[in-house]
């Protein structure tokens, strides 16, 4: 997922929605129409801002998935999607067994074959196979309709990755469309990036429409993707519009999404949020982030940062 570029100038409603006043309603002398729209307005806005669903578990540590994407990896074989310290550690179990196994076969000067490849953790498949495995792996789960397979398969087009290898902006457009019309959350945010114009040159996919990009985000958001709700906050921040702001950030950092809670700080000692809802938030952001922690995860990540200084 890309970051959303923060865009200022968008026709999209500001402030809190509001219903006519009966005197308002007479003085347009349009039968009520207002009200009809006015109504259907606050509607949208409850079902907007409405507690994000739960946050999906990890098959095998069943903690919480991590709101970083990229913390996440999804499985071709068996269609599981695995928190990040999972994975390491799978990992770290067969590297030292291969490790083992290793200093006997040199003990005795035997040949270093018969080491075991990584699997995957939940279905105990091999974890990455030929191109051509994973391409009929993630054709499998395709034609099941697995839309976490789909976007998969669509970031692979976006970035010209294998098992695809050829970078195709526009077929990745089609399976994100394809992919949401199954109610993807990952891949509404897509859909938001290509209509902000982020993949393939300006309007060579799609036309760039700013609207359309904060409906898929608005989208994404009720479907319960954190950050998609955080960009929603900076859209209206970036407005002006301070406290529909917070109100989005009060949600993703109820849900342990860190930016929004050092926003929220901000805005509590600029005098915009009252000491009571600030405390609300910060209760339930530490009690989100309790409920995902793990050794294993803090140990991968650190793992991974240490090999980003190194490559650098």
């Amino acid at each position: 997922e890309g970051q959303l570029i923060v865009e200022t100038q968008l026709g999209i409603r500001k402030g809190t929605l509001k219903t006519m006043s009966d005197q308002g309603r007479k003085a347009t002398g349009d039968n009520g129409r207002d009200t009809d729209t006015s109504r259907k307005e606050d509607s949208e806005h409850e079902d907007l801002f409405r507690p994000p669903p739960s946050r999906p578990e990890c098959p095998i540590c069943l903690l919480p998935m991590p709101i970083d994407a990229t913390h996440v990896m999804y499985m071709s074989c068996c269609g599981k999607s695995i928190c990040i310290g999972c994975i390491f550690e799978n990992d770290r179990v067969v590297i030292e067994n291969n490790r083992e196994r290793s200093r006997k076969k040199l003990a005795k000067l035997e040949p270093l074959d018969g080491l075991v490849e990584p699997t995957c953790p939940f279905c105990r498949e091999i974890m990455f196979g030929t191109p051509g495995m994973e391409m009929a792996r993630y054709q499998k789960r395709m034609r099941m309709n697995d839309a976490d397979a789909i976007c998969q398969m669509a970031m692979l087009y976006l970035k010209g990755e294998p098992p695809v290898d050829i970078k195709n902006d526009g077929r990745a457009f089609e399976l994100y469309c394809r992919a949401a019309e199954l109610g993807s959350a990952l891949a509404y945010v897509a859909l938001a990036d290509f209509y902000y114009g982020l993949h393939g040159e300006s309007g060579s996919i799609v036309k760039v429409d700013k609207e359309k990009a904060v409906m898929y985000l608005k989208m994404a958001a009720r479907a319960g993707h954190i950050e998609a709700r955080y960009s929603l906050g900076m859209l209206e921040y970036g407005k002006g519009n301070i406290p529909m702001a917070h109100k989005h950030w009060r949600l993703s950092a109820s849900a342990g999404h860190e930016t929004s809670l050092d926003d929220i700080k901000i805005g509590y000692l600029q005098g915009h949020m009252s000491r009571d809802l600030y405390t609300e938030t910060l209760r339930s952001f530490c009690a989100s982030r309790k409920a995902g922690h793990s050794e294993d995860r803090e140990r991968a990540i650190a793992s991974i940062k240490k090999m980003q200084e190194q490559t650098k």
